[in-house]
């Protein structure tokens, strides 16, 4: 006759399946904190980017305040035809003047800190009726490249002179 097998015999191994399953749980929870790791750092530069492009697009209209906007406001114009940041036409500042200067170190700027940031994503129209002035930059991260999609930022202002009414 055989002997039937005790309680202690039967769950033999147990321990292990348990200390695997735990394991199993365990990483997938450090998976996660890993993916969230990995969006909190997308977001981060997301939202530099942006902080960046505002600091741009402010600077270039202080330098349009500080530029006699009574008489050189409309040298400011840039890229005023297109949509969608795929901006072209429209003359940059005559040479020479103050505003062709402030325009390219502009522009230099820009490319130093937006990534996929072309002279073809910045825009700046100026209406000289109403001294509104709008600029808009775009850029592109090298996660969007893929897509082919753009961030953009645009910030519409008044430009008055001490002459303006």
């Amino acid at each position: 006759m055989t002997a039937t097998p005790g309680i202690a015999e039967r769950q033999q191994g147990f321990t292990l399946l348990e200390a695997l399953i735990a394991i199993l749980i365990f990483s997938f929870g450090i998976l996660a904190l890993m993916g969230l790791q990995a969006t909190a750092i997308s977001d981060v530069r997301d939202a530099k980017y942006r902080a960046d492009a505002a600091f741009l697009a402010n600077a270039i209209i202080g330098a349009m305040w500080s530029d006699d906007p009574d008489n050189n406001l409309t040298n400011y114009a840039l890229n005023t035809g297109g949509t969608n940041c795929v901006f072209n036409g429209g003359a940059a500042a005559p040479g020479g003047s103050q505003a062709a200067t402030n325009l390219a170190n502009w522009q230099a700027q820009v490319s130093n800190t937006l990534p996929g940031s072309t002279a073809a994503q910045r825009q700046i129209l100026v209406d000289a009726a109403s001294r509104t002035v709008t600029v808009t930059l775009c850029w592109q991260s090298s996660q969007d490249v893929s897509t082919n999609t753009y961030h953009s930022h645009s910030v519409t202002t008044l430009v008055k002179g001490p002459n303006a009414p």
